[in-house]
């Protein structure tokens, strides 16, 4: 971990400073020339279109009426804000509010919802965590490891997205760009720029939807990406179970947790870290596809098979209320095929790159100064 920071940042940055780029402590900016005539090429060819969308999705029908929508354009916009609809019914509450004051309402309720839950649980002396935290490459939360690779690529790939949709609504209104750029700690992007012109921008009737397109671009790239995974996925996971199945041994503990989602779990009274699971209520279990598979359905305990410092074991595993075991960080134990670690990279990349988008947009309709 120190190593990676040392190689990743530190000396990155050091030799950024030297070369004389703008750089304070390990922080650098990279400002790119020549960024109004390739956002003046893309507003030409159409992606102007986001700047609407974003209002649309942000607002709602509540937005629609206060832009005085009548006849066609009310239809087509109602038809843009059901697009993500899908997405939202899971969450009776925030569908409602999703139509009726889009986006910003929706979180609005969601993170309301959260934060009344835990309070509810915390008066009756159960126990209760955020359902929100930050999410970085290469560290946990709620039982997930973000892949570093892809979640850098991710990120950088949104901020791009984001900005970038900022800058083509701007010029699509006129609107000058005095500089745009990103910033990087060493070699990890941090954060990216647009920077419209002040005097222009602070008064123009277009504002609303240059601020609408970048979160309203995020979110168009994960439904983009999530449209592309339904065949891919269908097509590339039989595959993967099969060298699984042919290649893999079990499956390795990395973790034993004692939550998810504020949700207790007893894996710790059964677990240890590098248990290799071989088996669930008799059933071999050779990969973490056959685990999963194993465990769909089950509730209150399940036999488990592991084998742990040379030595086979058996012991009934209690499971949670939502018939979690509480384990994380699994890993197939076996020599996997390179064909098989490219094939899982490339889903395991389309993926993060879709979710990161997702929250980066679905995060940036909350009326909050640090978003825009």
């Amino acid at each position: 971990m120190i190593a990676g920071i040392l190689l990743l940042v530190v000396l990155p940055s050091i030799s950024f400073r030297l070369l004389g780029k703008k750089t304070h402590i390990i922080f650098t900016v990279w400002e790119v020339r020549g960024v109004e005539e390739v956002l003046d090429s893309l507003a030409s060819r159409g992606l102007g279109f986001l700047g609407r969308l974003g209002v649309v999705w942000g607002t709602g029908l509540l937005g629609m009426y206060k832009m005085g929508l009548s006849g066609r354009e009310v239809v087509k916009n109602v038809l843009v804000l059901l697009l993500p609809l899908p997405f939202l019914l899971h969450t009776p509450l925030a569908t409602p509010v999703y139509l009726v004051f889009g986006f910003t309402g929706a979180v609005i309720a969601i993170l309301g919802l959260s934060a009344a839950n835990i309070l509810f649980s915390l008066s009756v002396g159960a126990h209760a965590s955020p359902g929100v935290g930050l999410i970085l490459p290469g560290f946990s939360f709620g039982g997930y490891t973000i892949p570093v690779v892809e979640g850098l690529v991710g990120i950088f790939v949104a901020l791009l997205v984001h900005e970038g949709a900022h800058g083509v609504v701007a010029r699509k209104f006129g609107i000058s760009i005095r500089r745009a750029g990103i910033i990087t700690a060493g070699l990890v992007v941090l954060g990216a720029f647009v920077e419209p012109d002040e005097e222009e921008f602070r008064n123009h009737p277009g504002r609303a939807e240059v601020y609408g397109a970048g979160p309203a671009a995020n979110i168009l790239v994960f439904l983009l990406l999530f449209v592309l995974m339904l065949p891919l996925n269908s097509v590339v996971s039989p595959v993967l179970r099969d060298m699984e199945h042919r290649y893999c041994k079990g499956v390795r503990v990395g973790r034993v947790l004692e939550e998810i989602n504020g949700h207790p779990v007893y894996a710790p009274l059964f677990f240890k870290e590098g248990d290799v699971i071989v088996a669930i209520d008799g059933r071999e279990v050779k990969s973490i596809s056959d685990l999963m598979e194993a465990m769909r359905g089950k509730r209150e305990k399940v036999r488990v098979r592991v084998v742990r410092g040379g030595s086979v074991l058996e012991f009934d595993a209690r499971l949670n209320e939502e018939g979690k075991l509480g384990i994380g960080d699994l890993e197939n134990v076996g020599e996997l095929p390179l064909s098989y670690h490219l094939l899982a990279f490339v889903l395991s990349l389309l993926l993060w790159v879709g979710t990161i988008n997702l929250l980066l947009g679905v995060g940036n309709y909350l009326p909050l100064s640090i978003m825009d």
